[in-house]
């Protein structure tokens, strides 16, 4: 929680020169990270992400990107030692906040962190209990980056993202960390410009 709170912090003391609302939708492939001396063989799971994502000028090049964001999560894991399969699946309410970096038209990167809330989670495994949200942690923090290309006049941005996890999400006794690829289409709406 004292990540969220961090967050607002720093997003309230941004200049708010040129504000920007967006509608943000997309595909995320995301996958367990676990030391190779583990049994857990983790493979690649789709999801996808949903939010509203707000950009805001800094500088003649730079802007602040920051939102609030539904992110569905997971990973098929596959044991080395059993034929045994299960399929972990987390959704997160996730705020990133992002340095935005364009010098020219189209492409863009930026740079920055993402905070994230766990508000379901579970382990489906073939045989045995299911493990349910109370036995993970419940909050997820890691790195973010993405390339981008805006189109119309910055009124819709495809973006290429990836997040890799800092925080155990306290699944095994074996440290275990989430990365994740989205790819995503953000179209701007109503509130389009604040000046």
């Amino acid at each position: 929680m004292k990540y969220i709170i961090y967050l607002i912090l720093f997003t309230s003391t941004l200049s708010f020169s040129e504000t920007k609302f967006y509608i943000n939708g997309g595909m995320n492939l995301s996958k367990f990270m676990v030391d190779e001396s583990s049994d857990i063989d983790p493979v690649s799971k789709n999801g996808y992400q949903w939010g509203i994502i707000v950009e805001t000028s800094l500088e003649h090049r730079l802007s602040g990107v920051y939102g609030v964001m539904y992110n569905k999560k997971g990973s098929n894991l596959e044991y080395k030692k059993s034929e045994l399969d299960n399929e972990a699946e987390f959704s997160y309410l996730s705020i990133p906040a992002l340095l935005k970096y364009k010098r020219k038209w189209p492409l863009f990167i930026a740079i920055g962190t993402e905070v994230g809330y766990l508000v379901e989670g579970a382990i489906k495994p073939d045989i045995g209990e299911k493990l349910s949200r109370q036995e993970f942690s419940k909050m997820d923090f890691g790195l973010k980056g993405l390339v981008g290309l805006d189109f119309y006049e910055e009124e819709v941005m495809i973006t290429f993202e990836a997040t890799y996890g800092l925080m155990d999400i306290e699944f095994t006794e074996v440290e275990t960390k989430i990365s994740n690829f989205s790819i995503a289409g953000n179209v701007s709406f109503g509130l389009a410009t604040l000046k």
